[in-house]
């Protein structure tokens, strides 16, 4: 029987670590490449680029690009580095499909910072795109690569915006820094930055992967586009009494938030999930229980 095989760039980041475990145990060979980690079986530590790539001598039924700039202010405070982890790695990716791979599928891991600070309401996929930060205008170059490759040279490419994604692994942004916070806390008060009423949409590890492999198993060619959120508004103000309430519920804690805006921060980012569930997915983590399970996965690595 044949074993599809999967490639997955970032293999030994959070959401790469995520989708290596997943996809084996659904029988996948998997294959990866990271600049940084361990080594093992079947996976580089190096450069995404095509020499790398070419190591492998294999012809992948799929690679879901995950490398790339972690973080919005990762990019502003090296632009040209994080670009080339960005864009560089993605045109790489898409050279050695072109030369070398070109029936593979490729999923191509963006985010919801290309729809910029425009939005009250959720997103969709067809709204106008204008990034207000450099992370989000990488993540958008990389899109437009992929369009351009895509009608260009016959490649079989899905784009997923991801959304606020969280959950356990996750050791960075809003649920790690807050956590750290009320562990260490001296007072009954939490500094906290922004102004806690910014609304995200917060989606689950277990979803995205399950996403990733849902368009996998989509029968489509060419090129195609995702929202990958769970459709729902949460404010930063109720997310950080919600980690209050899990790490100790006996806890009285005022939050002090500075009200400082920052830079490529938007207000609200909400994803308009209409097009996805009418493919037939929906989101299966209540962020509730998500987050309780991360408190406590949290609290085992302290």
């Amino acid at each position: 029987m044949y074993c599809k095989k999967i490639l997955i760039t970032g293999i030994n980041g959070f959401i790469g670590s995520c989708c290596r475990n997943f996809f084996s145990n659904k029988g996948y060979e998997v294959f990866g490449i990271d600049i940084a980690g361990s080594s093992s079986k079947n996976t580089i530590i190096g450069e995404v680029n095509i020499t790398n790539l070419s190591l492998f001598n294999q012809k992948f039924d799929y690679i879901i690009h995950l490398a790339g700039s972690g973080t919005v202010a990762d990019a502003k405070k090296a632009p040209e580095i994080e670009k080339v982890k960005s864009v560089g790695s993605t045109e790489q990716v898409l050279n050695f499909m072109k030369l070398f791979n070109p029936n593979a599928k490729l999923i191509l891991s963006s985010s919801a910072a290309v729809y910029g600070n425009q939005y009250s309401e959720p997103v969709k996929e067809s709204d106008d795109l204008s990034p207000i930060s450099i992370y989000g205008l990488h993540k958008l170059e990389a899109e437009n690569l992929c369009l351009f490759y895509s009608e260009n040279y016959g490649l079989n490419i899905t784009v997923i915006r991801f959304f606020s994604i969280y959950g356990n692994g996750l050791r960075k942004q809003l649920m790690w820094d807050i956590l750290n916070k009320i562990k260490n806390i001296k007072t009954n008060s939490l500094e906290c930055f922004g102004l806690g009423s910014e609304k995200r949409d917060f989606i689950h590890i277990t979803d995205a992967v399950r996403f990733i492999e849902f368009v996998i198993n989509l029968p489509q060619s060419g090129y195609s586009v995702y929202n990958c959120g769970s459709g729902n508004a949460s404010s930063v103000r109720d997310i950080i009494e919600m980690l209050i309430r899990y790490y100790n519920s006996s806890y009285e804690i005022s939050l002090d938030f500075d009200g400082i805006i920052r830079e490529g921060n938007p207000d609200v980012l909400i994803a308009n999930i209409s097009k996805i569930v009418k493919l037939g997915f929906s989101p299966l983590i209540d962020l509730d229980c998500g987050v309780r399970d991360y408190v406590e996965w949290f609290k085992s690595q302290n």
